[in-house]
């Protein structure tokens, strides 16, 4: 009996651990995707992260801090995940990556009324003026395009000051992130003030990135059998489409 005790306490014990476990993901503000208001992290990465890790009964902690310092506290172990995180040959040293939960789609945008078309060649525009965030990549065709003087670009210090001169006609077209741009026009109801050009640009993969120190091999495991579940169900699209409505 005395045994019998013992054992099921020791259930018990492990069954509450399991559901009170908590996890310390790092980020720094990048708005849609995650950022902090009213001392709040929200974003539709978050929301999405939020409804994998209820059902997994984890609890999540978001730690915002600068992006340097956040990839240094997943290389030591000092937090246990970052997103959103592309995944390279020197990250994959020390990062055990999830299935990709999220991206980031790169676009042009041309104000409104613009008779501007795309067809997939940059050649095309070369007569217009682009601008873009200083130091950002916009994919490798696009990028190559101003190594080979295709186009000119004029660069900005942030997303929000480009948006603002695509509006005020400092230039013709603007390349950004695309959730980026369709948020901030949301914020300040200048979605119709706006339009997109396509095809995009590219649309990079982005990851939840686990610290190897940390070893989260069957969470992870667990994390990819949920995410195919909303995407099958469509509560990921859902989660998505209500952040830009």
């Amino acid at each position: 009996m005395k045994y019998f005790l013992s054992t099921l306490s020791f259930i018990l014990f492990i069954q509450v651990s399991l559901f009170s476990k908590t996890l310390t993901f790092v980020v720094t503000d990048f708005p849609p995707y995650v950022y902090k208001e009213n001392k709040e992290i929200k974003g539709f990465n978050t929301q999405i992260l939020n409804t994998i890790f209820k059902q997994l009964n984890i609890k999540i902690k978001y730690k915002s801090v600068p992006w340097a310092r956040a990839v240094k506290m997943v290389k030591v172990g000092k937090a246990d995940a970052i997103f959103p995180f592309f995944k390279n040959d020197e990250r994959e040293l020390f990062t055990d990556f999830t299935h990709s939960f999220t991206s980031e789609p790169v676009s042009m945008f041309v104000m409104y009324d613009s008779n501007i078309s795309y067809s997939g060649d940059l050649k095309e525009l070369s007569k217009y003026r682009f601008g873009r965030v200083r130091g950002f990549s916009s994919g490798e065709y696009f990028d190559d395009a101003i190594k080979n003087k295709v186009i000119k670009v004029e660069d900005a210090r942030s997303g929000v000051l480009n948006l603002k001169k695509l509006i005020n006609k400092r230039f013709d077209i603007l390349v950004d992130n695309e959730y980026f741009v369709l948020h901030e026009l949301k914020k300040t109801n200048d979605l119709s003030l706006v339009k997109k050009l396509t095809p995009r640009l590219t649309n990079n993969k982005a990851y939840l990135g686990f610290s190897k120190r940390l070893n989260h091999e069957e969470t992870i495991i667990k994390f990819n059998a949920i995410l195919k579940e909303i995407k099958e169900d469509g509560t990921y699209d859902k989660i998505v489409e209500s952040y830009f409505k």
